[in-house]
């Protein structure tokens, strides 16, 4: 039998050792939960913020942008932290890190991260979802959050300058209009008036992508400050139950601002039968309709109308006998009172094809800065219209200075033939460039050079081409054209004369022979590029009477703006050789030797090409080459001087079997 103290001792012993594990157990478990504990990763939605360059909140093409977050670890240190970011929809054209190391984030710290985005020129319209999370070393992940971004596809740069320039007009004329106002006490310093304008590629109803120009009028009125004024003691914007647009002095402005501007400045894109949307936004505040307010049916019967109600897709009625006894019949009859005035007063928008949309926004605040409306005029397809087969439908010819406008006309002279080349966005097809190795305004001096030649010189639809951001093979073809339709008139028995324009760059290669550039064909390669001695000798073996050929343009490497070399051969700079020039031809340059061709930013225009079609516009045309070369000789330098710009010397090459005879040659 075992021994009762021996049975006790082992009992005691068991009591002992249990106890002692369960303390071990416990500090073990205190200890791990304080130093070695579970990380807990927390982005704080709130945090999320979208960058870009121009401030739009869209991804424009060739654009760099960032996203922003904060991360929070409300647990334990965690080590080797990296962000995960991922689009819920993929769209080609954006790059950014989808990993990045973040490294460690101790307790309650927290960290601020920037992902950056870039995009490129094969982006589309449309938007990109992010998903944005990050992961400890243990591959636990944070919560996830998502942010959605607008995206909008490549846009010439030349429609980027029309619309900034149509927001820049219409600008002037709204700060105008205002302040006169203001000055004669019918509005108060409260209100504030914007436009905006932009192109943007779209779809339409058929799923094709168009160039569409969108201009929207708005304002608003100081929260809680607008004043009663002494015409007619009414606010600066609509009174509580108003809707007619002579209740709202800001509305008034708004509405004879668009139009005067549409019938002035839009009405060249407002062509018969042209697709036209136009938006139409009328708010109200939250101040309850008590009673019923009438409605005098000044825009008739209004049944099961569509519209937008806050953002949701809806129908409404307001009748005479109904009434208005809510807050969305009066913010969409505020918006049916600028559909009726627009119908009613705007010219333009008589012949066009028209899409009202109504949008009705009820705020859940109280104040007369909340009772407004605005308009966003969308003009589909903008930059296409009565155009002929030798233009390009994305352009249109915009005048932005005065050389551009009361272009001289003179009689047709169908023995005039006409090639224009304006080669200006040579990174859109060639990535490894940037945006300051385009040629500004080089598309609007071939647009311009253009009216000049069927205008003043006379030349025929049919016997003109221009070809706007040219590639090798277009180039090739078009100057294939020109020949084979100067070589069948001279085989009539016709004497047919050239004009060819270029604006552009121009490189010379290893042995300074210059060519001109099409916009893909790189530095590195001008095998496919336009050899100038070959085109000089194209052009004459159509035995044309007269060949002028004028170039807007440089040969040592550079070109308005910056190196074309950079990039590739970096710092290439060469002297180009002059070459003979073959028979009846007058080339007129814009630069000598090394020189580089400048723009003159304030008219839009390379400084020769202003001048040069400056003289045209003041002599009618009738001047002839020699005194046209000393005006260019010393105006172009001068300006060049006057901008702060290296100099520029145009000159003049000829063949010699001319060189007795060009002086007196005529520019018509």
């Amino acid at each position: 039998m075992i021994h009762k103290k021996f049975l006790l001792l082992m009992f005691l012993t068991f009591i002992v050792n249990y106890s002692f594990s369960q303390i071990y157990e416990g500090i073990s478990n205190e200890a791990y939960n304080f130093e070695i504990g579970v990380p807990n990763l927390v982005i704080d939605q709130n945090s999320v913020t979208f960058q870009d360059s121009d401030g739009n909140q869209i991804i424009d093409a060739d654009e760099k942008c960032k996203l922003i977050f904060t991360v929070e670890n409300k647990g334990s240190s965690a080590s080797s932290v990296v962000s995960d970011i991922s689009l819920t929809n993929f769209m080609s054209g954006i790059n950014f890190s989808k990993s990045q190391s973040i490294g460690t984030i101790n307790k309650n710290e927290k960290k601020q991260i920037v992902v950056d985005i870039s995009s490129n020129n094969q982006i589309s319209t449309g938007s990109v979802e992010f998903n944005i999370k990050v992961k400890d070393a243990s591959g636990k992940f944070s919560n996830n959050v998502k942010l959605n971004v607008e995206t909008m596809a490549y846009i010439p740069p030349e429609l980027k300058v029309i619309a900034k320039d149509v927001e820049n007009i219409i600008s002037e004329q709204l700060v105008a209009v205002t302040e006169d106002m203001r000055q004669k006490n019918i509005i108060s310093d409260q209100v504030s008036t914007n436009v905006m304008a932009v192109v943007k590629e779209e779809m339409n109803e058929q799923g094709i992508s168009e160039l569409n120009l969108s201009v929207t009028y708005q304002y608003e009125v100081k929260k809680n400050e607008a004043v009663v004024t002494s015409y007619d003691k009414q606010t600066d914007d609509f009174a509580p139950g108003a809707y007619l647009l002579k209740s709202s002095q800001a509305a008034r402005i708004i509405m004879s601002v668009m139009k005067t501007t549409v019938e002035s400045e839009l009405d060249d894109y407002l062509l018969a039968g042209k697709k036209v949307t136009i938006k139409i936004t009328g708010s109200t505040d939250a101040t309850p309709v008590k009673s019923k307010i009438p409605y005098g049916g000044e825009y008739g019967e209004l049944v099961e109308q569509e519209y937008y109600l806050n953002g949701l897709f809806d129908y409404i009625s307001v009748t005479s006998a109904g009434g208005i006894t809510s807050n969305a019949q009066l913010a969409f009859l505020r918006t049916y009172a600028v559909r009726d005035f627009i119908e009613k007063n705007i010219s333009p928008l008589k012949i066009t094809d028209n899409t009202f949309e109504h949008y009705a926004i009820i705020s859940n605040q109280v104040g007369s800065e909340f009772r407004r409306i605005s308009v966003e005029l969308t003009i589909h397809d903008a930059f296409a219209g009565k155009t002929d087969d030798n233009s390009d439908d994305i352009y249109k010819f915009i005048p932005f200075c005065e050389i551009d406008k009361n272009i001289p006309v003179s009689n047709k002279n169908s023995n005039i033939y006409a090639l224009i080349i304006g080669n200006e966005d040579y990174k859109k097809f060639q990535s490894n460039l940037s945006d300051a190795q385009n040629v500004p305004f080089a598309v609007h001096d071939a647009l311009t050079f253009k009216e000049y030649a069927l205008n003043t010189f006379g030349v025929t639809d049919d016997n003109l081409k221009i070809v706007l951001n040219a590639t090798a093979g277009e180039m090739n073809s078009a100057i294939t054209w020109l020949t084979e339709k100067v070589q069948n008139a001279v085989a009539s028995n016709q004497n047919p004369q050239i004009i060819f324009y270029y604006a552009g760059h121009g490189v010379p290669d290893n042995d300074s022979v210059p060519y001109l550039m099409p916009v893909d064909v790189t530095v590195n390669d001008l095998s496919l590029a336009v050899k100038l001695p070959d085109l000089y000798l194209k052009l004459s073996n159509t035995k044309a009477q007269k060949i002028t050929v004028f170039l807007d343009a440089c040969f040592s490497g550079g070109a308005r703006n910056q190196n074309l070399f950079e990039g590739a051969r970096v710092g290439i700079r060469r002297t180009p050789k002059e070459g003979t020039i073959p028979q009846n031809i007058v080339v007129f340059s814009a630069t000598s030797e090394n020189q580089s061709a400048w723009a003159y930013e304030s008219k839009k225009h390379g400084i020769f090409t202003y001048f040069l079609l400056k003289k045209i516009q003041e002599t009618q045309g009738n001047i002839n080459y020699l005194d046209l070369y000393d005006y260019l000789k010393f105006s172009v330098n001068d300006k060049a001087i006057d901008l702060n710009k290296p100099n520029q010397q145009p000159q003049v090459n000829i063949s010699q079997n001319i060189e007795n005879l060009w002086k007196n040659f005529n520019i018509k």
